[in-house]
This record gives C-alpha cells, sequence and structure tokens, in this order.
C-alpha cells in the first residue's frame, strides 16, 4: 500500500506564473526525497488553479518532505506569495488499495 496526497492551489490570475513557477521549483526537490514513488504537478485548464499528485512510500515518508532544507528555503522564498490575498491551499489524502 501507498499513501496518496492531492493538493490543490487556487489564486487569483495576477498571481497564476508566480505560484507555477514555484510549484515548478519544488517538483525536483520532491522527487529526490526518499520515499517518493511519484509526484506530478498539473495546471488547471478551466480555472486559475494547480493540483500536485504526491503517491509516497507512508505518510512519515510525505511528511519528511517539509524537512528538506531546499523545500525549506523555497518555501521561506515564497512566504509572501502564498499567504497573498485569494490563494487557497486544499488536499486530500488517500491510502493506496491496488
Amino acid at each position: 500500500m501507498s499513501f496518496v496526497v492531492i493538493s490543490h492551489v487556487k489564486y487569483p490570475a495576477e498571481l497564476a506564473e508566480k505560484i507555477q513557477q514555484a510549484g515548478q521549483d519544488l517538483v525536483p526537490v520532491i522527487r529526490a526525497q526518499p520515499g517518493i514513488i511519484s509526484f506530478n504537478f498539473h495546471k488547471g485548464n478551466d480555472e486559475n488553479c494547480t493540483m500536485m499528485y504526491w503517491e509516497c512510500e507512508s505518510d512519515q515518508a510525505y511528511a519528511a518532505c517539509f524537512q528538506a532544507p531546499e523545500w525549506l528555503s523555497i518555501m521561506e522564498e515564497n512566504k509572501a506569495l502564498f499567504a497573498s490575498e485569494g490563494v487557497e491551499f486544499a488536499q486530500s489524502t488517500y491510502t493506496k488499495l491496488a
């Protein structure tokens, strides 16, 4: 079994390029972490949003990503951006059955 997370970020149109770039900066960092089976980053076609699909060996592997120095650096650089008015985060977690 594996641990799956689907993360959604919605944002105002004027922040789209910056938020998408921050997400793209995170992709190689996430993929390099131990316990990450798969990670994909998608842009919404009908609205200003992105979706990240994570498949990890465990919820502990997922949580460990947030302690990686590279992750912390990118998040610190974009702290004000992610706290901007109109930026909304949501996530759902799943256990893969098959």
